[in-house]
């Protein structure tokens, strides 16, 4: 696993599923272990001492200073409509950031190496995309940033709301959207709640009212823009 590989050998835990223990046929001496028994999908820490110490591991592997040192940016993650669910107004989100603050990035995490997503997050001061397994990269945001989830009207969801609490980020919820098309059932991924299975379109003047506020907020420390 990419995040583990960023903790040093002797402090990496080995994680074992309760069906490989049950396959174990002799008595095993543990050291130290930590029996999780997960009520809800998506639980990765029970407190925010967690997330910190998973945080400090990985940029100390990646020589990444514990203190953001970088101007403040907006980081906007897009996904391929042609194989998920995805906001089809990407371009006019992102102009409408970028007119709000020019240090706005638009990326896809496909291709990218697990340590330039790391790098990226570290230089990321409020994240913004649609729900999907790419927001889980706030892991490595600094503590203190800011993570926006897009949803569509309909779909209900707090899996990246509870990760960021446990990692130390003001979350937002944004349901200003409208539907643009349902996913084609060829490429549909079979999901827990079917009413994630639609592409949206972002509401802009709601969404930058919200940005606006957030940056706001920012600005009560000078930085450059």
């Amino acid at each position: 696993m990419d995040v583990l590989s960023g903790i040093p050998e002797a402090k990496r835990p080995v994680i074992l599923e309760r069906a490989a223990l049950l396959r174990m046929n002799k008595r095993i001496l543990f050291k130290r272990a930590v029996i999780l028994h997960l009520r809800k999908p998506f639980v990765l820490f029970r407190s925010p001492a967690e997330s910190r110490w998973i945080r400090g591991n990985v940029y100390r592997h990646f020589n990444i200073s514990m203190v953001k040192t970088s101007p403040r940016q907006i980081t906007y993650v897009s996904r391929y409509c042609n194989s998920s669910r995805c906001n089809e107004n990407d371009g006019e989100v992102v102009n409408g950031l970028r007119s709000l603050w020019n240090r706005t990035r638009l990326v896809l995490f496909d291709g990218m190496s697990y340590e330039e997503q790391v790098g990226l997050m570290t230089e990321t001061d409020m994240l913004i995309s649609i729900h999907g397994a790419q927001l889980t990269n706030l892991v490595f945001m600094h503590a203190g940033g800011t993570v926006m989830e897009i949803m569509n009207p309909f779909f209900v969801a707090h899996f990246y709301r509870d990760l960021s609490r446990m990692c130390e980020m003001q979350y937002y919820e944004f349901r200003q959207t409208t539907i643009a098309k349902e996913i084609p059932s060829s490429i549909r991924k079979t999901w827990w709640n079917p009413s994630v299975n639609y592409h949206t379109l972002v509401r802009m003047d709601y969404l930058l009212f919200v940005v606006k506020r957030a940056i706001k907020e920012w600005c009560c420390i000078c930085f450059t823009h």
